[in-house]
């Protein structure tokens, strides 16, 4: 073991080359620039230039994908001679995509999200089964959905809410094709939710919906697709814990369901099962996390709202916000409503919630 495991929010700052080394000499080092990171929910991965794959991490579960279960304090080489083109962190693991479009996923399986069929654990990237070519692959907290060129979705792994899209609430433990007919551009898997957007921009949300993040209008959990009430036309999508944002092409941010932290950035913490609109930003991407989401502007400033307990808003002000579960409404979390700058005086190019 190289170190201890943390919970973080990983940025990726635009030209800054990253070496790390562990000490092991029988493993790869990092010695190029990341030119991606995603985070998962206790580990972490990047990818350099020419597609290697690198993460870090709590490993208990193999989700490092270097074939070993020990926690990573600095990245290690995912085993593999697979070359990737995207990269995304799960609850307790990865999937990334070839520029081939072949998925690979490791780490948990349990409820099936390493997709090859099996429910054992992968320490080491497992080919996702099916024969589909995939432009984008999402991992969620313990399923994933993905896209093909020609826009269909499928979806693998645990379904306890519906959220495979497939009309039932069983597990399947290899990509199936979420219902509707809809051909996605975008799709992102929450964590007991998953949404997608049209070539047209509308977007549709299913699964878990307790706290409005399907954005219908309704709290009823949805098997398959449902449409995100207000007409809106979005470039991006992004699902959280329970909540999700979006962005539009004129770089307006929206986000609805769960607010008790001002994850919505409206400046409110009462939840909405409609899209409110994120307070005065003007952004390029967005990423939802836990209970608190962030985004890049196309000037490169990094902008976090939400839940600030452990600092994962990159900005030490914030306002006190009531614990929505303490049954004697007293307990106060740090947070932020309304969007804060991240600080540091950095220039991003993505932010990984």
């Amino acid at each position: 073991m190289c170190g201890k495991h943390v919970r973080k929010l990983l940025f990726l700052v635009l030209g800054a080359p990253i070496a790390f080394g562990c000490g092991d000499s029988s493993e790869p080092e990092l010695t190029a620039a990341l030119t991606s990171i995603t985070a998962g929910v206790l580990h972490s991965c990047g990818l350099t230039a020419d597609g290697q794959a690198f993460c870090w991490g709590w490993n208990r579960d193999g989700q490092l994908g270097n074939g070993e279960t020990d926690d990573r304090s600095v990245p290690v080489a995912v085993r593999g001679d697979q070359m990737f083109a995207s990269l995304r962190g799960g609850g307790g693991h990865t999937c990334g995509v070839t520029a081939s479009g072949d998925a690979y996923c490791w780490g948990f399986n349990l409820n099936g999200q390493v997709g090859n069929g099996s429910n054992a654990n992968a320490t080491e990237p497992a080919l996702v089964a099916g024969g589909h070519s995939f432009t984008k692959v999402s991992a969620g907290g313990s399923f994933n959905c993905g896209i093909t060129a020609g826009g269909d979705a499928y979806c693998w792994g645990w379904n306890a809410s519906g959220q495979l899209g497939v009309g039932t609430t069983t597990d399947e433990s290899t990509p199936v094709q979420v219902q509707g007919g809809m051909a996605f551009t975008d799709i992102a898997a929450g964590v007991q939710h998953a949404c997608g957007i049209t070539a047209q921009g509308d977007a549709y949300c299913w699964g878990g919906n307790g706290n409005g993040q399907l954005g219908d209008g309704s709290t009823t959990e949805a098997t398959a697709p449902v449409a995100v009430a207000g007409g809106l036309q979005f470039a991006a999508i992004e699902a959280g814990n329970r909540h999700t944002c979006g962005v539009t092409a004129a770089g307006d941010g929206y986000c609805w369901g769960d607010n008790a932290f001002g994850q919505l950035g409206d400046g409110e913490t009462s939840s909405s099962n409609v899209p409110v609109q994120v307070i005065d930003t003007d952004l390029a991407s967005v990423s939802a996390g836990g209970s608190y989401s962030c985004g890049v502007a196309a000037s490169g400033d990094g902008w976090c709202w939400g839940f600030n307990q452990s600092g994962q808003l990159g900005n030490f002000s914030a306002e006190p916000c009531l614990d929505p579960n303490d049954p004697n409404g007293v307990a106060v979390f740090a947070c932020s409503p309304t969007p804060t700058q991240v600080g540091g005086g950095l220039s991003f190019k993505m932010i990984s919630a």
